[in-house]
C-alpha cells in the first residue's frame, strides 16, 4: 500500500468530518429553530419506542412551531424575544418562568398534542410579549393582543386554534373581545407585528414607573388610529390624515406608498415633504409602508430619509400579507428621527 496516499486520505477524511462539524454547530449556533424541528422530525419516527423519546418530540415540536411563527410574524427580534422550553411535569397546575432567555413552561402534557401546543401558547405569550412595557398598555388592550398573537402562532394547526378559541379564551368580556376583533384587523396585513407593537414596545422606556390613565388612553388612541388605517386602506378610501398620531408618550405616523399616478409624476417627493411637515409637528417614528410594485419607491424614500433627514432605519422587512381579499408581497420600515 502507498503510506503516501493512505496517510493524505485519512487527513481529507477528517479534514472533511471536521468541517462538517464545525459547519452543523454553526448551524445550530445561528439556527437554533432548525435543530428543534430536525430533532421533532426524528423523534416522531421513534416516538413509539419509549414514552421519554415521545414526550421530546411532543415538547420540540411545538417548540419548533412556535419558533417558525414568531419568524413569519415579524417579532423575532421585537416584542417576543423569548423562546419557549417545555418541561413536562406530574402537576395539574401550569406554571412558568423566565430562563436564559426562555419562558419554560412546566405543565402535565395532555394525550392531545393540540390540546398541549394551545396551552402551551396561552401561557407563554403573556409572558413574552411585551415584557416591560405591557404594563403601560391598556389592559383590555393588552389582553386582546395576547389572544390575536396567540391565534396568529396557532392556525398552524386548525385543532389547536379551535381548542384555543372555544376552551382556553372561554368567556372573554364584551370589552375584549371588541378590541380583539380590531385587532385580528390589524393583524391581517401584518400591521400588529410590525406597527402597534413596536410603538407599545417604546413605552418600556417609562420602566419602573407606575403606569398612569393618560398612557392607557393613548395605547387605546393608537390602536383605534392604525385600525382605522387599516380599514380606509383595504376598502380603497381615502387615507390622507390617517395613520398619525402624537400625544404624550406615543407619536407615530404611517406612510402609505401608493397612488401609482402620483409616483409616476412625482415620485416620492410627496411622501417627503409629509415627512418633513409631521417632523415639525413632534411625530419622530414613521412607519413606510406599500406593497407589491410599489415597495422600490418606498426603498427609495427610506433611503432618502436616512440620507437627507438624519433618520435612522431601525427595521425595514418585506413579508407575505393579506391586502385587499388576497396574499401579496408587503412591505415595512420603521425610521426614527435622531437629529
Amino acid at each position: 500500500m502507498n503510506l503516501e496516499w493512505f496517510w493524505s486520505y485519512l487527513l481529507a477524511v477528517l479534514s472533511s468530518s471536521a468541517i462538517t462539524m464545525v459547519a452543523l454547530l454553526w448551524i445550530f449556533i445561528t439556527n437554533p429553530a432548525k435543530i428543534e424541528k430536525w430533532i421533532s422530525i426524528i423523534t416522531r419516527g421513534f416516538a413509539w419506542t419509549s414514552e421519554k423519546v415521545a414526550t421530546t418530540h411532543m415538547a420540540t415540536d411545538i417548540q419548533s412551531s412556535i419558533a417558525e411563527k414568531r419568524n413569519k410574524l415579524g417579532l423575532t427580534e421585537r416584542g417576543l424575544p423569548y423562546g419557549v422550553k417545555i418541561k413536562w411535569t406530574n402537576v395539574d397546575t401550569i406554571q412558568s418562568d423566565l430562563h436564559e432567555n426562555k419562558v419554560v413552561v412546566m405543565m402535565r402534557p395532555y394525550k392531545s398534542q393540540s390540546k398541549n401546543f394551545a396551552h402551551v401558547v396561552s401561557v407563554y405569550v403573556p409572558k413574552s410579549l411585551l415584557t416591560k412595557s405591557r404594563r403601560y398598555v391598556d389592559p383590555n388592550l393588552m389582553k386582546s393582543i395576547d389572544c390575536t398573537i396567540s391565534k396568529s402562532i396557532l392556525d398552524v394547526n386548525p385543532t389547536a386554534l379551535e381548542y384555543f378559541i372555544n376552551e382556553i379564551l372561554g368567556d372573554v368580556p364584551e370589552e375584549v373581545r371588541s378590541l380583539m376583533v380590531k385587532m385580528d384587523v390589524i393583524n391581517e396585513p401584518g400591521n400588529l407585528a410590525r406597527m402597534v407593537i413596536p410603538e407599545l414596545e417604546r413605552l418600556s422606556s417609562l420602566y419602573p414607573r407606575e403606569p398612569d390613565s393618560q398612557v392607557h388612553t393613548e395605547t387605546i388612541e393608537l390602536a383605534e388610529a392604525t385600525y382605522q388605517f387599516v380599514i380606509a386602506s383595504e376598502e380603497g378610501r381615502n387615507i390622507e390624515g390617517l395613520g398619525i398620531y402624537a400625544a404624550r408618550n406615543i407619536k407615530m405616523a404611517i406612510v402609505p406608498i401608493g397612488r401609482p399616478d402620483r409616483l409616476l409624476t412625482g415620485g416620492i417627493q410627496s411622501h417627503f415633504e409629509f415627512m418633513q411637515r409631521q417632523l415639525a409637528n413632534g411625530i419622530d417614528h414613521f412607519y413606510i409602508v406599500s406593497t407589491a410594485v410599489n415597495i422600490q419607491f418606498a426603498k427609495l424614500l427610506v433611503e432618502r430619509a436616512c440620507r437627507e433627514s438624519s433618520f435612522v432605519k431601525v427595521f425595514a422587512e418585506e413579508y407575505m400579507g393579506k391586502f385587499r381579499g388576497k396574499r401579496q408581497k408587503m412591505f415595512c420600515s420603521l425610521i426614527s428621527f435622531s437629529g
